[in-house]
């Protein structure tokens, strides 16, 4: 009986740590729930007006985050360019 209490007592802060989510993910549901408000037409994508609208930091870089140039950003898009603003730095 006492080898489970031991187990137990070992494993459960392992298992308390893994279950807090990690600053990646905390920053990835940040930006998806940011970019869902800022969508305000939910075609997946934000124009111009909803970028400066929504996300006015993004808004200064529309451009840049644009990687195909079709005119609006997409969640990806987004995600692309602040993985290579990172690596950057």
């Amino acid at each position: 009986m006492r080898y489970p209490l031991v187990a137990i007592a070992l494993v459960a802060p392992t298992m308390a740590f893994a279950a807090t989510p990690s600053r990646a993910e905390q920053m990835a549901a940040k930006l998806d729930q940011r970019f869902q408000q800022a969508d305000t037409n939910h075609d997946g994508k934000l124009s111009p007006d909803e970028a400066k609208a929504g996300m006015p930091r993004l808004a200064k870089n529309f451009q840049a985050i644009d990687s195909n140039g079709d005119g609006a950003v997409t969640e990806s898009e987004i995600t692309a360019f602040m993985q290579s603003k990172a690596a950057n730095r």
